[in-house]
């Protein structure tokens, strides 16, 4: 049903102001004179007469005044703005709050984060509201959270919801949000409309490249059957100050799984939107641990970003994860960047020589255990053992990972056993038959 078509058929009734006219017109048509002589002692004088030609008056306006009322009160009007707001402070408003999600949100300079303030200035949105307000709660996010979807007015609900509020991380789309908290108080009955959105100020949200957004969030607001207001609120009150933030953008690792001993790079970026160039130390950390000899100083030009780099060489194996960290300043959040990796030791490999020489470079394994383990390497990605192709056993497999049979001119049944619970276990067989191998009959 289009209440804005109902209630232009009830504005409509003003017409009804022109009846009291027309009926004073007629009551004033001209009637027969007829002359009596007693009738010059009962004439009004000229005093009287426009006495009673201004009561006339006062009747026809007040019969205009009253169907007028009528026809205003059927109507229900509504004022977007200017003193006409004055004569309805009491009607009851539908209201959707949007509270930025961004990282940003955690600033600390103030002593107390503008999401604690945006927070705080929620509540007080919810003192302020009076019986009928309606109430609607969004986390702006990446992708905008509807804490409280639905407008309702069970403010201890929404409180319930603010005070549970996760944590400000990563970015917002503030003209998402507000588009989706238009779309929200699109389908509600009262006559006002607000919807507020409390963020910290940043320029990010409104950089010419989300104009699209705000214009389609405008044209969703100018769809409405019944005028909406928007707000937005600096709960910071113009105080925060980003241009010192110096944030690290994520690692890139030469490799996520090494071997001990082995030379793992790990970049990144140093960011900085200020208009002054930024000095900070950067270093790094293994699951925690502060390598204190890899701190380096580095200058982030206005407006731009520095390269940082780090090599290290793991000496054990295990999980580990490495973090690029920075001076804390007063958005920590975005200080440091961790990243995980593995380091294991070497495959393990089993190399059976059927034809084993005195002369090692005559034996069938020796280029093969040279490309696996150069002698050079010190931290080899593949660790092969030589054994000799007869007397060999389970024994020698446990453990390995892949195991190569070179020329092994035969296998006895216990060995064929060993090979086949080693495959079904999933280990690796490759077989490399040459001069030596006994054809099976």
């Amino acid at each position: 049903m289009n209440f804005g078509f109902l209630n232009a058929i009830m504005l409509a009734g003003l017409a009804a102001l022109v009846l009291p006219i027309i009926v004073h017109l007629i009551s004033k048509r001209r009637f027969d004179v007829v002359d009596w002589g007693a009738m010059q002692f009962l004439e009004l004088g000229r005093r009287m007469r426009r006495r009673v030609r201004l009561q006339d008056l006062l009747l026809m306006a007040l019969r205009m005044a009253l169907l007028g009322l009528l026809a205003l009160g059927m109507a229900r009007p509504w004022a977007s703005g200017g003193f006409l707001q004055a004569f309805s402070p009491n009607d009851p408003r539908d209201i959707a709050i949007v509270i930025d999600g961004s990282y940003s949100m955690n600033w600390e300079g103030l002593g107390v984060t503008p999401r604690s303030s945006a927070i705080q200035r929620a509540h007080e949105i919810l003192d302020a509201c009076r019986p009928g307000d309606t109430v609607t709660l969004i986390d702006a996010r990446e992708q905008p959270e509807r804490v409280a979807g639905t407008p309702t007015s069970d403010l201890t609900f929404v409180r319930r919801a603010l005070d549970t509020l996760p944590p400000a991380t990563g970015t917002s789309d503030l003209a998402a949000a507000a588009a989706d908290a238009v779309q929200t108080l699109a389908f509600t009955t009262n006559a006002k409309r607000h919807v507020i959105v409390l963020t910290d100020g940043q320029a990010l949200p409104w950089l010419p490249a989300n104009s699209s957004a705000w214009t389609n969030c405008d044209d969703l607001r100018r769809q409405l059957p019944i005028p909406l207001q928007m707000f937005a609120i600096d709960v910071t009150d113009g105080a925060v100050e980003a241009d010192g933030n110096v944030f690290v953008d994520p690692l890139l690792l030469s490799r996520e799984l090494a071997v001990p001993d082995f030379p793992v790079r790990i970049r990144t970026t140093l960011r900085q939107s200020g208009p002054e160039p930024i000095e900070r130390k950067a270093w790094l950390e293994l699951n925690g641990q502060r390598l204190d000899e890899t701190t380096q100083t580095v200058t982030v030009p206005p407006h731009g970003r520095a390269p940082v780099e780090f090599e290290h060489r793991f000496a054990a194996a295990g999980s580990y994860v490495a973090t690029v960290a920075v001076d804390q300043d007063d958005l920590p959040s975005d200080d440091r960047s961790p990243a995980a990796l593995l380091v294991d030791q070497g495959l393990p490999v089993l190399l059976i020589d059927g034809d084993p020489q005195l002369d090692p470079v005559q034996s069938e394994t020796f280029f093969l255990k040279a490309a696996f383990s150069p002698a050079d390497n010190q931290a080899p990605w593949v660790i092969a053992e030589t054994i000799s192709g007869t007397g060999w056993s389970e024994t020698d497999l446990q453990g390995r990972a892949v195991v190569f049979l070179c020329n092994v001119p035969r296998l006895d049944a216990r060995q064929r056993a060993a090979l086949k619970q080693f495959v079904t276990a999933g280990g690796g067989l490759v077989i490399a038959p040459g001069d030596r191998v006994v054809r099976a009959n």
